[in-house]
């Protein structure tokens, strides 16, 4: 799911939105069905790299959205 991660990046980069779009999607689902064995770290970076795609494609609430996910769930490491 990292490799999915780096890779959906360097499409950000590139302006391929909607590629980096599927591929980032496609990490969190796999993250997520991983449950507890995914590092919450790592779903919070997905989450805020989605968040900042969302970003870029103007899609507000959802950015917002992401954004709020990852913060909870740093926040709740660090309690």
């Amino acid at each position: 799911a990292n490799t999915l991660n780096d890779l959906a990046s360097a499409l950000t980069d590139i302006a391929d939105y909607r590629s980096a779009l599927a591929l980032y999607e496609e990490a969190l689902s796999l993250k997520r069905g991983l449950g507890q064995r995914c590092p919450p770290s790592s779903l919070s970076a997905t989450l805020s790299s989605l968040g900042n795609l969302y970003d870029d494609l103007h899609d507000f609430d959802k950015a917002i959205a992401s954004h709020q996910e990852a913060l909870a769930i740093s926040r709740s490491v660090h309690r």
